[in-house]
């Protein structure tokens, strides 16, 4: 693991706080991985945060040297075996202050959220909080599919939550969790490229976690999980959760949503005849 502090000629430029109200005693974890292109937005939108701390999981473009002037820590250490929840587990153990604030590099906090995280923390009455999230597909506002709103733990107490292992695994808050009203902006797919290779990071994840569970893909269950399977979840996301109101946008992100059972299974099946599992880690970009 290998920490980096902002040297003392970044210090002035490092959040661009002139004029910003009191920052709030929150440490903002960001995980990482190849975001040249949105990681500076990202942390833009977090000076409110009284500590900045980048968890890159091996980036080999310029995220690191992007974040640099925006974030007080960055901690490189590799996902490939931790997770992407490892690496979210291990921002929050190294951060100075009690809230912790998980936010993906393709994620944005408004300034409304900011100004509603602020008020919440006066006398918090939850150890942690969802979010919900606006996601994009290109420029297209996915408000069907399951995507809207999609809550999610982003704001926590260090001492009472952590990630649990697993691709789509979220953390569960003891006693329950409230709600903050204002989402998050979440530019996860600005092009099909980057939705296609999220999706073969995804599938292949997947497939390892089914092996570790036991699970396998014979000729007797192959027709279930490779066609009935598939078909239900298109179904599913398209009539049932709606798709058809986002037009293509919904008809596509319904089929991929089919295709990523079936190739979750095709890549079970290729651990099966191969024997090589494939790292948790190395995935290209970061979660969306």
């Amino acid at each position: 693991m290998t920490e980096r502090r902002r040297g003392p000629s970044e210090e002035k430029s490092s959040n661009g706080n002139a004029g910003c109200p009191e920052r709030l005693p929150i440490t903002a974890v960001v995980i990482t991985e190849n975001e040249e292109e949105r990681i500076e937005a990202c942390l833009r939108s977090l000076r409110f945060c009284a500590e900045i701390l980048v968890v890159d999981g091996g980036s080999v473009d310029r995220t690191v040297e992007r974040a640099r002037p925006f974030a007080d820590r960055i901690i490189e250490h590799s996902a490939s075996e931790v997770g992407l929840n490892g690496n979210k587990n291990l921002g929050a153990e190294e951060a100075r202050h009690e809230w912790i604030l998980s936010v993906d590099a393709d994620e944005i906090v408004p300034l409304e959220l900011a100004d509603e995280i602020r008020d919440v923390l006066k006398d918090p009455q939850y150890d942690g909080y969802e979010v919900a999230r606006r996601t994009y597909l290109l420029d297209c506002w996915i408000r069907s599919c399951g995507w809207w709103p999609g809550y999610v733990v982003r704001l926590y107490r260090k001492e009472k939550v952590s990630w649990p292992p697993g691709v789509h695994e979220t953390p569960s808050v003891p006693g329950g969790a409230g709600r903050l009203k204002t989402p998050l902006e979440h530019y996860s797919f600005p092009s099909i490229g980057l939705y296609l290779r999220k999706l073969d990071h995804f599938t292949r994840c997947e497939a390892r976690e089914k092996w570790e569970r036991g699970e396998r893909l014979t000729a007797g269950n192959a027709p279930w999980h490779l066609f009935f399977k598939p078909m239900i979840v298109f179904v599913k996301k398209y009539l049932f959760q709606r798709g058809f109101f986002d037009g293509l946008a919904g008809f596509f992100v319904s089929v991929s949503a089919a295709l990523a059972v079936f190739f979750n299974y095709i890549r079970l099946w290729e651990i099966q005849r191969t024997g090589k599992i494939p790292s948790q880690g190395g995935r290209g970009r970061s979660d969306g």
